[in-house]
């Protein structure tokens, strides 16, 4: 007599499209607070930047470190203030911290980002301005040395570019606006 198959317990439902739909809400109430509070600028402006640092330290892997401040290169020259810096925090250890700003080594980051609530011509223009003050420093490069102690190749940092970008939560331009931010995109 064949033995009784067991019965495989039915997969518990997850349901993806709600997940993304969840963070999206959380993300636009986390951003959208200052404002329903206060008209006040600065405020608002520094907890929609503190809403973007929540949501990208939550979202990279922990390798990965965000930071407010300015990006230092090897020849004494440094980028202007920049919103929101996502680095490698593995090779890089941070040592110049003053209050909430960080100077970050060139090397060591792979994106800035400008925050502003709203997406206009003239937030575009500040946020590629302060993308090239900080993709005009200068980078270098060294062996890095792994567990055993042997060095690995450097890195060509020519074949990584410093991302840039600007994080907003709405437009002053109407929708759907991808002609008018293209024409500004290649102004720059």
């Amino acid at each position: 007599m064949a033995e009784p198959t067991p019965r495989a317990t039915p997969l518990e439902a997850f349901d993806l499209h709600g997940a993304y739909a969840a963070k999206e809400s959380e993300l636009s109430a986390r951003l959208g607070l200052g404002g329903q509070l206060t008209d006040h600028g600065t405020i608002v402006g520094t907890g929609t930047e503190h809403g973007w640092y929540g949501f990208l330290t939550g979202f990279l892997p922990r390798r990965y470190g965000v930071a407010t401040g300015k990006v230092v290169d090897s020849r004494g020259h440094q980028s202007e203030q920049v919103d929101l810096i996502v680095y490698d925090a593995f090779y890089s250890p941070l040592l110049f911290v003053v209050g909430d700003a960080t100077f970050v080594p060139a090397e060591s980051v792979y994106a800035v980002f400008e925050v502003k609530q709203t997406l206009n011509k003239d937030h575009l223009d500040a946020a590629a301005a302060k993308a090239e003050s900080v993709r005009r420093l200068h980078r270098t490069s060294a062996l890095i040395p792994n567990q055993f102690g042997k060095k690995d190749l450097r890195k060509d940092l020519n074949d990584l570019p410093t991302i840039a970008g600007i994080l907003t939560s709405g437009s002053q331009w109407s929708t759907p606006y991808y002609d008018v931010l293209r024409t500004h995109l290649e102004a720059q």
